[in-house]
């Protein structure tokens, strides 16, 4: 589980936690059908700064414009798994129910050639609420249907405060992405391998809104996704993929008149992902790989500039197109066969680009490319009781 959360953490729900990709290949074959709980802590971070013309994100004299976000919290998973006769590890019955609890300090800062000091600063708190639930369930010999439902929340208050000596003129800036994910899917289990595929809906909603705009949105997602799994040995070896494709509606308002606003926004995501891993007795490794291709009308991962935020109070619309590569890597202790613990790193890097089309007359269309790096660990423990 860590390696999942930690992926989620920075990924401001929109990877879902159960589509996310590999899980972890380190976890042993249970004798029996068992009682799982476990806890995990995990913190990550993720900044976004903006590149300027000539590619590079600071230049002379501290010149800078970009936001970053540090999500760090805690997570509880209780459920219990049978295991399966046939397949390449994965219980061919199971049901699961999850929490996460997390908080995240974010801040985007922007800084001029002619000195240090940020001539606009933005800090601020948010928190993430996240439930999900996974049941998988035999309906024949080799094969079990698997149904999984998440929610992931996140909402975020900023104070912005601008100035060269002094800073004032402090505003406030509300964000929130709440979205919901159902997949449902079959597993078939053969003789050391196994093959997946679910069909995923998403519901997502967002909100932007300061002094001087708002942007709110919400549409559905359709999509699938497929996974194939098998055992070589010791080893196991799994590849992952998926594909999302929607509409998100937005409605706006701009200062000073507020008159209502309507758009129509393509909300895609692709990813795929590969993942070996191993057990050496007491002792278990895994590796893991992704790659994430996101469209959408909203921030898919944080890391807020100001410069952005600008352009849309000005009577700007929004969207990102991103571009992300994630490496992870796992190790595992079993204690007993009772007791487990585990941990995790993940690394981070990628590109994006900002699209601001105008909305009110007058007003010019405006973009940003981006650069996207970060990284984040968790541990876990594990205790499984027959």
């Amino acid at each position: 589980m860590p390696i999942e959360l930690v992926h989620h953490l920075g990924a401001y729900g929109v990877l879902c936690l159960l589509c996310a990709g590999p899980g972890d290949l380190t976890r042993p074959d249970p004798p029996s059908a068992r009682w799982n709980i476990e806890a995990a802590g995990v913190y990550a971070t993720f900044q976004r700064p903006l590149l300027d013309e000539k590619g590079i994100a600071e230049g002379p004299g501290d010149e800078f414009d970009g936001g970053d976000t540090t999500p760090h919290g805690v997570a509880v998973e209780a459920g219990r798994r049978w295991p399966s006769t046939a397949g390449a590890g994965s219980p061919r019955k199971e049901f699961a129910f999850g929490v996460l609890e997390a908080t995240t300090h974010n801040e985007a800062q922007t800084k001029k050639p002619y000195g240090t000091q940020p001539t606009i600063n933005t800090t601020g708190n948010g928190r993430f609420e996240s439930v999900w639930i996974k049941v998988r369930y035999p309906v024949s010999e080799r094969g079990s249907l698997e149904l999984a439902v998440d929610r992931p929340y996140y909402t975020e208050a900023d104070i912005v405060v601008a100035g060269d000596d002094l800073y004032f003129g402090s505003s406030r800036r509300n964000l929130l992405t709440d979205v919901r994910n159902t997949a449902l899917g079959y597993r078939h289990f053969g003789d050391g391998y196994e093959i997946a595929a679910q069909a995923v809906w998403t519901d997502v909603r967002t909100q932007y809104g300061t002094g001087r705009a708002f942007l709110n949105g919400s549409g559905t997602v359709w999509g699938a996704t497929a996974e194939a799994l098998v055992t070589l040995g010791a080893w196991r070896g799994q590849v992952f993929a998926g594909y999302q494709h929607g509409t998100i509606g937005v409605e706006g308002g701009f200062f000073p008149h507020f008159e209502p606003w309507t758009g129509d926004f393509e909300h895609t995501r692709t990813f795929v992902a590969t993942a070996a891993g191993r057990r050496w007795g007491r002792w278990g490794a895994a590796l893991a790989l992704r790659g994430v291709w996101i469209r959408s009308p909203y921030w898919d991962s944080g890391g807020f500039a100001n410069t952005e935020m600008y352009e849309i109070d000005q009577g700007r619309s929004f969207s990102l197109s991103s571009r992300e590569f994630f490496g992870d890597f796992t190790g595992s202790y079993d204690v007993s066969e009772t007791l487990r613990f585990s941990a995790s790193i993940l690394r981070r890097h990628g590109d994006d680009q900002s699209t601001m089309a105008p909305t009110l007359p007058g007003v010019a269309p405006s973009g940003y490319p981006g650069r996207r790096r970060g990284w984040g660990c968790g541990v876990a423990v594990q205790v499984r009781v027959p």
